[in-house]
Protein backbone atom coordinates (compact mmCIF):
# COMPACT_ATOMS: atom_id res chain seq x y z
CA UNK A 1 0.00 0.00 0.00
CA UNK A 2 0.75 3.83 0.12
CA UNK A 3 4.43 4.75 0.34
CA UNK A 4 5.83 1.15 0.63
CA UNK A 5 9.89 0.86 -0.20
CA UNK A 6 12.23 -1.64 -0.14
CA UNK A 7 9.41 -4.97 -0.08
CA UNK A 8 11.18 -8.18 -0.02
CA UNK A 9 8.58 -11.50 -1.14
CA UNK A 10 10.90 -14.30 -0.70
CA UNK A 11 10.58 -18.08 -0.36
CA UNK A 12 6.72 -18.22 0.31
CA UNK A 13 3.87 -20.96 -0.86
CA UNK A 14 0.73 -19.01 -1.17
CA UNK A 15 -2.29 -20.97 -2.14
CA UNK A 16 -6.19 -20.93 -2.85
CA UNK A 17 -5.93 -17.27 -2.58
CA UNK A 18 -9.87 -16.25 -3.69
CA UNK A 19 -9.07 -13.16 -5.26
CA UNK A 20 -4.83 -12.60 -6.10
CA UNK A 21 -2.01 -14.51 -4.41
CA UNK A 22 -0.27 -11.07 -3.99
CA UNK A 23 -1.51 -7.32 -4.89
CA UNK A 24 0.84 -4.04 -5.18
CA UNK A 25 -1.42 -0.92 -5.13
CA UNK A 26 1.32 1.53 -4.34
CA UNK A 27 5.21 1.14 -3.72
CA UNK A 28 8.78 1.23 -4.90
CA UNK A 29 11.11 -1.16 -4.85
CA UNK A 30 9.18 -4.53 -4.64
CA UNK A 31 11.12 -7.91 -5.32
CA UNK A 32 9.61 -10.93 -5.17
CA UNK A 33 11.45 -14.13 -5.53
CA UNK A 34 11.05 -17.94 -5.11
CA UNK A 35 7.87 -18.12 -4.15
CA UNK A 36 4.86 -20.39 -5.32
CA UNK A 37 1.81 -19.10 -5.80
CA UNK A 38 -1.35 -21.50 -6.81
CA UNK A 39 -4.91 -22.01 -7.26
CA UNK A 40 -6.25 -18.63 -7.36
CA UNK A 41 -9.99 -18.37 -8.37
CA UNK A 42 -13.21 -16.89 -6.74
CA UNK A 43 -13.46 -13.33 -7.23
CA UNK A 44 -12.07 -10.90 -9.95
CA UNK A 45 -9.37 -10.30 -11.06
CA UNK A 46 -8.05 -13.58 -10.34
CA UNK A 47 -4.50 -13.26 -10.79
CA UNK A 48 -1.41 -14.67 -9.44
CA UNK A 49 0.12 -11.48 -9.12
CA UNK A 50 -2.02 -8.46 -9.40
CA UNK A 51 -0.03 -5.14 -10.03
CA UNK A 52 -2.82 -2.60 -10.45
CA UNK A 53 -2.25 0.92 -8.66
CA UNK A 54 -4.88 2.20 -6.98
CA UNK A 55 -6.35 6.01 -7.47
CA UNK A 56 -3.30 8.88 -6.99
CA UNK A 57 -0.82 6.45 -6.07
CA UNK A 58 1.97 4.37 -8.45
CA UNK A 59 4.22 1.04 -7.93
CA UNK A 60 7.68 2.86 -9.44
CA UNK A 61 9.74 -1.01 -9.73
CA UNK A 62 8.41 -4.53 -9.30
CA UNK A 63 11.13 -7.51 -9.54
CA UNK A 64 9.48 -10.90 -10.34
CA UNK A 65 12.36 -13.45 -10.33
CA UNK A 66 12.37 -17.71 -9.96
CA UNK A 67 8.19 -17.29 -9.33
CA UNK A 68 5.75 -20.54 -10.46
CA UNK A 69 2.08 -19.31 -11.27
CA UNK A 70 0.17 -22.37 -11.69
CA UNK A 71 -3.56 -23.51 -11.59
CA UNK A 72 -4.77 -19.49 -11.11
CA UNK A 73 -7.22 -18.19 -12.81
CA UNK A 74 -4.57 -15.71 -14.46
CA UNK A 75 -1.05 -15.71 -14.06
CA UNK A 76 0.87 -12.21 -13.47
CA UNK A 77 -0.56 -8.74 -14.42
CA UNK A 78 0.81 -5.12 -14.06
CA UNK A 79 -2.35 -2.66 -15.07
CA UNK A 80 -3.05 0.98 -14.92
CA UNK A 81 -7.28 0.94 -14.57
CA UNK A 82 -9.46 2.84 -16.78
CA UNK A 83 -6.92 4.40 -18.73
CA UNK A 84 -4.60 5.48 -15.38
CA UNK A 85 -7.88 7.21 -13.51
CA UNK A 86 -6.31 10.00 -11.04
CA UNK A 87 -2.82 10.12 -11.95
CA UNK A 88 -2.15 6.02 -11.10
CA UNK A 89 1.25 4.76 -13.09
CA UNK A 90 3.50 1.85 -13.14
CA UNK A 91 7.15 2.60 -13.88
CA UNK A 92 9.23 -0.61 -14.53
CA UNK A 93 7.86 -4.18 -14.20
CA UNK A 94 10.53 -7.51 -14.69
CA UNK A 95 9.78 -10.71 -14.95
CA UNK A 96 12.42 -13.25 -15.07
CA UNK A 97 13.19 -16.69 -14.87
CA UNK A 98 9.39 -17.70 -14.13
CA UNK A 99 6.94 -20.23 -15.24
CA UNK A 100 3.58 -18.99 -15.58
CA UNK A 101 0.84 -20.27 -16.51
CA UNK A 102 -3.57 -19.49 -16.28
CA UNK A 103 -6.59 -21.00 -16.47
CA UNK A 104 -9.21 -18.17 -18.15
CA UNK A 105 -7.17 -15.07 -18.43
CA UNK A 106 -3.67 -14.18 -19.55
CA UNK A 107 -0.35 -15.75 -18.13
CA UNK A 108 1.09 -12.09 -18.73
CA UNK A 109 -0.38 -9.27 -19.37
CA UNK A 110 1.27 -5.63 -19.25
CA UNK A 111 -1.41 -2.96 -19.47
CA UNK A 112 0.36 0.77 -19.57
CA UNK A 113 3.63 0.47 -17.97
CA UNK A 114 6.71 2.49 -18.96
CA UNK A 115 8.67 -0.34 -19.10
CA UNK A 116 7.62 -3.91 -19.32
CA UNK A 117 10.65 -6.87 -19.44
CA UNK A 118 9.94 -10.82 -19.73
CA UNK A 119 13.07 -13.20 -19.77
CA UNK A 120 14.23 -16.51 -19.39
CA UNK A 121 10.85 -17.64 -18.51
CA UNK A 122 8.33 -20.55 -19.44
CA UNK A 123 4.75 -19.67 -20.17
CA UNK A 124 2.34 -21.89 -20.83
CA UNK A 125 -1.03 -21.30 -22.75
CA UNK A 126 -4.14 -22.84 -21.23
CA UNK A 127 -6.73 -20.83 -22.97
CA UNK A 128 -7.19 -18.98 -25.89
CA UNK A 129 -5.71 -16.32 -24.61
CA UNK A 130 -2.41 -14.83 -26.20
CA UNK A 131 0.87 -15.86 -23.89
CA UNK A 132 1.75 -12.86 -23.23
CA UNK A 133 -0.53 -9.45 -23.88
CA UNK A 134 1.42 -5.99 -23.81
CA UNK A 135 -0.78 -3.06 -24.15
CA UNK A 136 0.53 0.77 -24.05
CA UNK A 137 4.13 -0.83 -22.89
CA UNK A 138 6.38 2.27 -23.87
CA UNK A 139 9.52 0.54 -23.63
CA UNK A 140 8.92 -3.82 -24.25
CA UNK A 141 11.31 -6.35 -24.08
CA UNK A 142 10.59 -10.09 -24.17
CA UNK A 143 13.06 -12.49 -25.18
CA UNK A 144 14.50 -15.65 -23.86
CA UNK A 145 11.34 -17.15 -23.17
CA UNK A 146 9.54 -20.82 -23.89
CA UNK A 147 6.05 -20.86 -24.93
CA UNK A 148 4.35 -23.90 -24.53
CA UNK A 149 0.97 -24.22 -26.62
CA UNK A 150 -1.41 -27.04 -26.58
CA UNK A 151 -1.93 -28.87 -29.77
CA UNK A 152 -5.55 -28.09 -30.45
CA UNK A 153 -5.02 -24.58 -29.39
CA UNK A 154 -1.64 -24.60 -31.38
CA UNK A 155 -3.67 -25.58 -34.53
CA UNK A 156 -6.49 -23.00 -33.29
CA UNK A 157 -4.54 -19.72 -32.97
CA UNK A 158 -2.32 -21.10 -36.39
CA UNK A 159 -5.18 -20.89 -38.57
CA UNK A 160 -6.31 -17.33 -37.18
CA UNK A 161 -2.92 -15.66 -37.36
CA UNK A 162 -0.62 -14.11 -39.78
CA UNK A 163 2.27 -13.94 -37.08
CA UNK A 164 3.33 -15.08 -34.00
CA UNK A 165 3.79 -11.99 -32.71
CA UNK A 166 1.33 -9.00 -33.65
CA UNK A 167 -1.45 -6.77 -32.90
CA UNK A 168 -4.10 -9.50 -33.83
CA UNK A 169 -6.68 -11.39 -30.87
CA UNK A 170 -5.04 -14.83 -31.57
CA UNK A 171 -1.23 -13.70 -31.87
CA UNK A 172 0.90 -16.34 -29.04
CA UNK A 173 2.47 -13.14 -28.10
CA UNK A 174 0.17 -9.81 -28.57
CA UNK A 175 1.30 -6.06 -29.09
CA UNK A 176 -0.84 -3.07 -29.33
CA UNK A 177 -0.17 0.14 -29.11
CA UNK A 178 3.71 0.15 -28.86
CA UNK A 179 6.46 -1.21 -30.68
CA UNK A 180 7.56 -5.20 -31.13
CA UNK A 181 10.89 -4.27 -31.51
CA UNK A 182 12.01 -5.88 -28.20
CA UNK A 183 10.12 -9.28 -28.88
CA UNK A 184 12.70 -11.46 -30.27
CA UNK A 185 15.16 -15.05 -29.55
CA UNK A 186 11.47 -16.76 -27.67
CA UNK A 187 10.85 -20.24 -28.78
CA UNK A 188 7.14 -21.64 -28.99
CA UNK A 189 6.32 -25.72 -28.50
CA UNK A 190 4.13 -27.78 -29.35
CA UNK A 191 2.60 -30.24 -26.23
Amino acid sequence: GRQSKNIRIKNCRLDNGRRQGISITSADSVFIKDCTISNVSGTNPQYGIDIEPNKNCSVHYVLIENVNVVNCEGGIRATVPNAGVGNASIGTVVIRNCQVSAQSRYPIHLNRCVTGTVKGCTIDATNDRPSLYANYVNNLKVSNNTLNVDVKLFSSIKNKLKDWVGKGSYSVIRVVHGSDKGVRDNKINKR
